[in-house]
């Protein structure tokens, strides 16, 4: 067998640094300093812990969001007592159950946004990402035993 010492040519060389287009640009920057990014795939209709009054709070959720988006996490995290993650055993009953029939049981904890005196959003922190999961409009997820909250 005789072998060819021909080499195939390119028209334009191929760069080892060249990153694919569909890459998501501003993930990396984002991560780095902390920016946090709010993602509603897991947003569950299922557990719902109370009939809500009124579905016009939409806007104050999504301004509350925001603010959230612009401080980031290392911000958000300082005020413990406001944002924190939540062991599963400590949630309702119900709430425990939901995660069992999303597969979510395996997790350690979710991770717990106040929105107002009452009002939290659950979810699931992955680094720079919290993944929604419920809106409690009347703190059941996870009642608390101090007054007026």
């Amino acid at each position: 067998m005789v072998r060819s010492r021909k080499q195939p040519k390119f028209k334009t060389p191929v760069k080892a640094t060249k990153k694919p287009r569909i890459a998501d640009r501003f993930a990396e920057e984002d991560a780095k300093d902390g920016k946090i990014h709010f993602r509603f795939r897991y947003f569950d209709g299922g557990f719902r812990p109370a009939k809500t009054e009124g579905q016009d709070c939409f806007y104050d959720i999504s301004s509350k969001l925001k603010s959230f988006e612009q401080n980031g996490w290392n911000d958000l995290i300082q005020n413990k007592k406001s944002h924190h993650p939540i062991e599963l055993h400590k949630l309702a009953k119900p709430a425990q159950k939901r995660l069992e029939e999303l597969s979510f049981d395996d997790l350690d904890s979710l991770f717990s946004l106040r929105l107002s005196g009452t009002q939290r959003l659950f979810g699931i922190r992955s680094n720079h990402l919290f993944y929604a999961l419920w809106w409690d409009p009347n703190h059941q997820v996870c009642p608390s035993k101090k007054k007026h909250t």
